[in-house]
């Protein structure tokens, strides 16, 4: 899987959040796994981009529902969540929790008529 993301509102100091893995949380429940790259932030925010990686599920039920999700519905939201991970930001570091809801377009299912 690829993404190709923009971080906002991150402050108005430099930081960096450290590499994490995540959970990936669809309409019934935690079906994935995710490793996150190092992000760094300006005041601007900053691009995220994850390359090629293999989604490593952890459930097969509520990866379907989530398949089942994006197919069939305009909208849909995939929260990231229980990522652990640190901040560092002027040579102080924090122990951070990550959990980010991500809006996604769905394909609205097929055409029937």
């Amino acid at each position: 899987m690829d993404i190709q993301a923009r971080t906002t509102q991150t402050g108005p100091l430099p930081a960096t959040l450290m590499p994490m893995t995540v959970d990936l949380d669809g309409p019934k429940g935690i079906f994935g796994k995710l490793d996150l790259p190092e992000v760094k932030t300006t005041s601007k925010g900053a691009d995220v981009a994850v390359k090629g990686q293999r989604i490593r599920v952890t459930d097969m039920e509520a990866f379907l529902a989530f398949n089942k999700s994006i197919q069939l519905d305009d909208k849909l939201t995939m929260h990231l969540k229980n990522g652990k991970g640190q901040i560092k930001a002027l040579a102080m570091k924090s122990a951070i929790t990550y959990e980010k809801p991500v809006p996604l377009t769905g394909m609205d299912g097929p055409a029937t008529e």
